[in-house]
């Protein structure tokens, strides 16, 4: 038993040249009405476009004027105002920094405050921290509700590494009420 294929049959069929030339035409036609309609497009844009600059030039040109008869009817916001108030801004600044300048002079300052965090006790607080420029004082002004956690606290200043180098002395307490009031001083 024999078996063929014939595979020519599968084959797609040439095309006539008339429906090749028809497509290229028809392509060509709509090309040619694409241009024709972006270019119609173009033109209308390109005066829309024109009409739109010519009301934001006239728009600006408002604004312009109502700035105008504002700083008219409204003097302080004038350009000398404004002048003035950044001279005071900078003032104001340079006083800012010269504060920030003597706050950070004391480089021992951040260690110091170190150094009473670990020296603190129960029931004593301070309530003022005094240290002089040259670093060769401190005050420390604070209430108390216990007078042993005082001396607690005086006892840890002096044996603490931070303050080996400065001699504290109790120079104050007030215990006429509760809690009591003390302060604290102390010299290199």
């Amino acid at each position: 038993m024999e078996q063929q294929i014939n595979l020519l049959d599968q084959l797609p069929k040439p095309k006539s040249k008339i429906k090749g030339i028809a497509i290229v035409i028809s392509s060509y036609i709509g090309f040619v009405l694409l241009l024709f309609i972006w270019d119609i497009y173009n033109s209308s844009s390109e005066s829309s476009t024109a009409l739109r600059y010519s009301e934001l030039k006239k728009s600006v040109t408002e604004k312009q004027n109502e700035v105008l008869e504002m700083t008219k009817k409204f003097p302080a916001l004038n350009k000398e105002s404004f002048g003035k108030s950044i001279t005071k801004l900078k003032s104001d600044y340079q006083d800012k920094l010269n504060a920030l300048d003597l706050l950070s002079y004391n480089k021992n300052f951040s260690k110091y405050l170190l150094g009473f965090a670990e020296t603190i006790t129960d029931d004593v607080w301070l309530n003022i921290i005094f240290l002089e420029r040259n670093d060769t004082s401190i005050k420390l002004t604070g209430l108390t509700t216990n007078r042993d956690k005082l001396q607690e606290f005086y006892h840890n200043l002096t044996l603490n590494k931070t303050f080996e180098a400065i001699n504290f002395d109790v120079s104050e307490i007030k215990q006429d009420k509760n809690p009591a009031n003390f302060i604290i001083t102390g010299r290199k």
